[in-house]
């Protein structure tokens, strides 16, 4: 499996484009459930095409037994409907709903011009359900055998359970079945519980949260500006991002990692990542932090306080945090991620987690934490403290408040996060004023709990429901103003269109224009129309809060952009840029981070510039300007510097979530 590296802000575009793809190797018509053995060449399209109806579900599942592959469903029109760019072998699986008759076209295209072989697959091609319960069967297909880590749903109104389903295995060595009862690691969903217990200490007088944290964590260090609590809670302090930094020392996700040695990093760092509540950047390190800043508070481990102050009261009678590796939790999932040969292999946990993760629990318990969040009979006025939205230093109010997203939609609140450790994931969404919701989860890492909740929820919750043909900024209570703007001249947008790849993460997008509506294309997404705010700035449809500001010379094309969205994103326009041999070698030396106690060897090999390190992969570089290159998903960007001679002094690696770590050169 490619290792892939997520912006887990709340709602950000999670976007990577599609690779630009050439001759059409083969055009065919397809039937239900007959293999279609291929061989892929790195610049061939194979094209699959399928007759659907008005109403028609259509799943089936690309077997990458030697290639990685992308694949795309279009209308007649050559329109995409959705793209599908999962683990790098195994089963890629599609799935979409027509809602109209056409002529569907399923396209398979390598992934950065990969060869091999791969067998295509249409399983069920059949009328949508006619019920909720058959729809959310149709949408679990890929789940719903006893070889495959399963997942489970729970809808919830009115303080009663409506829906509860699980589907698949939850350990495929014992062929135990997936059950709503089976516990399952919900990764960052366990963030609000962390922040509502800090709430009910707060409330209870214990802790405020302008608090320094050094108050209660007095070893870390003191920097120029004062990091509260409040700023933890909000992901708006300066500290690294454990998940993040700890990778570029050769740390793999499933290594040991004390709990200790979180407060060891931020101690070796120098100065804070960014000015303390003028930006927002997601943050692990945030509330693990905060769990100990409870354990100190209160003289207790941090899952004793949580089960017998927030779990216990709530009746949530199967949920507990697991703290360290090894720990047994009776009758709960085992992870899974995509085996490197196909299949599956059972996967670990994040280790030294919780607080900002963690926590094992069951479709039923998290019905009585999201009904609590409508009568608030458990910690009262901390429950109202969780969906307090942060606000910046510049004024501008977060869609995210302490340890939850908070958006509108059609009047009502709309409280959301999701979760992902190595190999589970979930998603859950709170509707406080109709005193119900939606959570997924999963114990297999491919599965899209976001996908799965949001398409559920409109089963569910028809005042909620937007037609996204039909939709407008309103919907999302965004201003209307964009909507207007979106008619101006399309001259300022060409001057824009092209792909885009984020500074400090493997991500990419492309900007397209189809007559005078704008369009931003995501991997795995259908397409997200731009609303023009200006002749520079763009509003994405649909996401609140989310805008893009492209950089204009006087003349000619932007060559970079800023995606904001509870932070400031520096994304660069992907043009050729290629540097000579000898260019490449003056790099070449030792460079140590101080910070990291790393050294890093760079050499130039087989036409590439690699950063080498005992018991770690070679970091490929890719030049993207003079002294500017990506280095992938932990060493997203490294930018190097000089002296006022000219002389290489060192270079500061940046990715998603760490920022500006420094390393010099030694010779």
């Amino acid at each position: 499996m490619r290792p892939r590296l997520k912006l887990s802000i709340h709602l950000l575009l999670f976007i990577c484009l599609s690779p630009a793809l050439v001759n059409a190797q083969s055009e065919t018509a397809v039937e239900v459930g007959v293999p279609y053995e291929r061989a892929l060449t790195s610049e061939a399209l194979d094209v699959y095409t399928v007759n659907v109806d008005d109403e028609t579900f259509v799943y089936g599942y690309v077997d990458q037994k030697t290639v990685d592959v992308v694949v795309t469903l279009r209308k007649s029109d050559g329109s995409v409907l959705r793209e599908f760019d999962g683990p790098g072998r195994g089963l890629e699986h599609f799935s979409f709903t027509a809602k109209e008759s056409d002529v569907l076209r399923i396209e398979v295209a390598p992934f950065k011009k990969a060869e091999g072989d791969y067998t295509f697959v249409l399983v069920r091609r059949e009328p949508v359900a006619q019920d909720n319960e058959g729809k959310i069967d149709q949408m679990m297909t890929a789940y719903s055998n006893g070889t495959t880590p399963g997942c489970a749903v729970g809808v919830y109104r009115d303080g009663e359970i409506v829906y509860s389903r699980a589907w698949g295995s939850a350990n495929l060595t014992y062929a135990i079945p997936f059950t709503p009862e089976t516990p399952c690691n919900i990764g960052s969903v366990s963030k609000q519980f962390t922040a509502f217990g800090i709430a009910l200490l707060a409330d209870a007088g214990k802790l405020s949260l302008d608090d320094d944290i050094r108050t209660h964590i007095p070893e870390l260090p003191e920097f120029a500006q004062v990091t509260r609590i409040r700023n933890l809670l909000s992901h708006t302090g300066g500290y690294r991002e454990v998940y993040n930094t700890f990778p570029l020392t050769g740390w793999d996700f499933e290594d040991a990692l004390p709990r200790s040695e979180v407060i060891r990093m931020v101690q070796q760092q120098d100065e804070l990542q960014f000015e303390i509540g003028k930006s927002s950047t997601y943050n692990n390190t945030a509330f693990i932090l905060l769990s100990m800043v409870i354990e100190r508070l209160t003289g207790k481990a941090f899952d004793v306080w949580m089960a017998e102050n927030v779990f216990a009261p709530l009746g949530m009678t199967s949920t507990r945090f697991k703290m360290r590796r090894g720990q047994v939790i009776t009758g709960a999932a085992q992870g899974y991620v995509p085996g490197s040969e196909g299949g599956f292999r059972a996967g670990g946990d994040f280790d030294a987690s919780a607080g900002a993760g963690g926590i094992y629990t069951t479709i039923g318990d998290m019905a009585k934490w999201v009904h609590n969040f409508h009568t608030k009979d458990v910690g009262g006025r901390a429950v109202d403290m969780l969906s307090e939205r942060a606000v910046l230093s510049t004024g501008d109010t977060l869609d995210y408040a302490l340890g939850i997203g908070v958006v509108r939609r059609k009047g009502y609140t709309v409280l959301t996060h999701g979760g992902a450790d190595i190999a589970h994931r979930a998603h859950v969404l709170i509707f406080p004023e109709l005193d119900g919701g939606v959570f997924a989860m999963s114990n297999n890492s491919g599965y899209n709990p976001q996908l799965m909740t949001r398409e559920i929820a409109g089963m569910f919750f028809p005042e909620l429901r937007i037609d996204e043909e039909k939709a407008s900024p309103a919907d999302n209570e965004q201003s209307s103003e964009s909507e207007e703007a979106a008619s101006a001249d399309t001259t300022a947008f060409d001057r824009v269109v092209g792909r885009y790849a984020f500074r400090d993460a493997p991500l990419e997008i492309e900007y397209t224009r189809e007559g005078t509506t704008f369009y931003a294309q995501a991997t795995g997404q259908p397409r997200i129309q731009l609303n023009m705010l200006s002749a520079s700035e763009y509003a994405y449809q649909g996401v609140p809060g989310a805008t893009v500001t492209f950089h204009l010379p006087p003349e000619g094309q932007a060559d970079s952009a800023t995606h904001h969205q509870n932070g400031d994103y520096k994304i660069i326009r992907k043009d050729a840029f290629t540097l000579d041999a000898e260019m490449l070698q003056e790099y070449e030396g030792l460079y140590f981070s101080k910070e990291l106690d790393v050294v890093l060897h760079c050499v130039y090999e087989e036409d590439t510039l690699r950063l080498r390190r005992t018991r770690m992969e070679d970091i490929l570089l890719s030049a993207e300007e003079k002294d500017a290159f990506t280095g992938g998903r932990v060493y997203g960007s490294v930018r190097f510097d000089r002296n006022s001679d000219g002389v290489l002094r060192g270079f500061s690696v940046s990715n998603a979530r760490t920022k500006n770590v420094r390393f010099q050169k030694l010779r």
